[in-house]
């Protein structure tokens, strides 16, 4: 007759068995809760590591004529939409005729996409459907601050865009044309190299960031680069030199002589123009879209 095995060793009476499953359950508790915590702020829209646009910071301290009295107000395109992403949100603009020719615009560092809000319309006008939005970090759009912002970064970003619109820019047989002005421009042809297909024209205005290595001297080797110095030291010799301005350059003012009043009116066009609002004496342009 066959017996039962003898199993009372796994029972033993000694207490240090059981404080072993004890503190092994207690750590994988612990270690399910951090994890928990940090995948739930880690996709929650006020994660720590986003840093919010002027639409949450500043705008809701502003009265509605404040408000339109900015230099670039909210709703100065239609279509207008934040884009929810594990990055922050992004603003988006998207309007003309859902038939037309599509145009994506991508705009430089120093001004959001409202830069190309004299171009926007009149290919509107000419029948095109354009989007633009605001870079991360520029304009309505979040920025993280914890990722470098760099080519992938601005790639998704683009993506993240693209795939918020109603209608399909990227599907089979989609095709865009893509404009980049200064920053954009690098950004664009860096998204071209990735995503050919997608689009039919590439327009650089002004690019920046196409430099040949050897015309790099080694002072922006140094600042540009990570790894070589403390993180801290670098932002402070970047923002120092940036305050500087080029070596040996000279603050000069202009004698009234050389303002004449021409430019100054030219000046005033081009502000207008800036903005969608061109004086009704300003000239009509005749170009082509793209």
């Amino acid at each position: 007759m066959s017996s039962f095995p003898d199993i009372s060793r796994y029972f033993s009476a000694s207490p240090q068995p059981r404080l072993n499953i004890y503190l092994a359950a207690a750590a994988g508790l612990s270690l399910g809760v951090l994890l928990n915590k940090s995948l739930s702020s880690l996709y929650s829209p006020t994660h720590p590591d986003v840093l919010p646009s002027p639409r949450k910071s500043l705008l809701p301290t502003l009265s509605r004529t404040e408000i339109a009295e900015l230099p670039y107000p909210p709703d100065v395109f239609p279509g207008a939409r934040d884009v929810d992403s594990p990055y922050g949100t992004i603003r988006v603009y998207e309007w003309g005729p859902e038939d037309g020719r599509k145009v994506l615009f991508i705009h430089g560092i120093s001004t959001p996409c409202i830069a190309f809000a004299g171009m926007a319309e009149k290919l509107v006008e000419k029948g095109c459907r354009v989007m633009l939005f605001d870079l991360f970090g520029r304009g309505y759009s979040n920025t993280p601050t914890s990722l470098p912002h760099d080519a992938r970064l601005y790639t998704t970003q683009i993506l993240l865009a693209l795939s918020s619109s109603p209608l399909s820019w990227t599907g089979s047989n989609q095709t865009f044309s893509l404009v980049g002005y200064s920053l954009g421009g690098c950004i664009a042809a860096a998204f071209t190299s990735y995503f050919p297909s997608l689009i039919d024209s590439l327009i650089l205005i002004a690019p920046a960031g196409l430099v040949r290595p050897a015309h790099i001297g080694w002072k922006s080797r140094v600042l540009y680069s990570t790894g070589w110095l403390p993180e801290r030291l670098l932002q402070w010799l970047v923002r120092r030199r940036l305050e500087g301005g080029p070596s040996g350059a000279v603050a000069v003012t202009p004698r009234p002589q050389d303002v004449s009043d021409d430019v100054a009116a030219d000046a005033d066009n081009a502000v207008a123009a800036e903005v969608g609002t061109i004086a009704s004496s300003a000239p009509q342009s005749n170009s082509n879209a793209p």
